[in-house]
């Protein structure tokens, strides 16, 4: 999938204007492609903001004080 004329921030949060190229569910290029491809002209596109702050998983909680709970997790 090419994703064509987005605004792309980059690692400065700057926004450029770019292509990109997913292969396999994965952003293998940002860079301009003669390639055709869905036009976001005018979108700007982010990285995923994923919030990893977690108190527990797996029947885990790393609040309980036990050390275990962390190897559960």
């Amino acid at each position: 999938m090419i994703l064509k004329n987005a605004l792309v921030c980059n690692k400065d949060f700057e926004f450029i204007k770019t292509d990109i190229t997913v292969e396999n569910g994965k952003i293998v290029s940002l860079d301009k492609t003669d390639a055709d491809g869905i036009d976001c002209r005018g979108k700007k596109i982010l990285p995923g903001f994923i919030d990893i702050h977690i108190h527990g998983c797996n029947g885990a909680d790393c609040t309980d004080g036990k050390s275990d709970s962390v190897m559960k997790m």
